[in-house]
């Protein structure tokens, strides 16, 4: 199914298949396990290869990488932050606030898509129903 991570118990499968026969097809071991064969091959070559891949190891990288290692932007507390709050208020849309920044040669900028990810995510200022165009309280995939 794509889209869905790899597991523990999958990356055991992976060793396993490469463990019974070291030029096992990546299609053979997606079948095994229920991932695309593409995905199988990143997942061996971005840890060891066929002959040094451990499930443990790939798991523990795997894990480290779905950390978000600092805040967002707009998540701390700065004066970019405060104005963008501000500006949000008062009803500017995420575009003029963005092009506002630009027009000023802002030495900190943030873009669009940030400032309405921060939104969505509930920063201490306005909900996205109160100051988006669309009024949605929630994003759409």
């Amino acid at each position: 199914m794509p889209g869905k991570p790899l597991s523990l118990h999958t990356r055991e499968e992976i060793s396993l298949a490469l463990i019974e026969n070291r030029s096992v097809p990546w299609a053979e071991i997606g079948r095994r396990v229920g991932h695309h064969p593409t995905t199988i091959w990143r997942e061996v070559e971005a840890n060891g290869g066929r002959a040094r891949y451990r499930p443990a190891i790939a798991e523990r990288r795997a894990s480290r990488a779905r950390r978000r290692p600092r805040l967002r932007r707009l998540e701390a507390a700065s004066e970019l932050r405060d104005r963008v709050i501000t500006e949000l208020k008062l009803g500017r849309s995420p575009v003029a606030i963005w092009a506002d920044l630009v027009a000023e040669k802002s030495t900190v900028l943030v873009c669009v898509e940030t400032i309405c990810a921060a939104l969505y995510a509930g920063i201490d200022g306005p909900c996205p129903t109160e100051c988006l165009r669309t009024r949605r309280p929630s994003r759409r995939r």
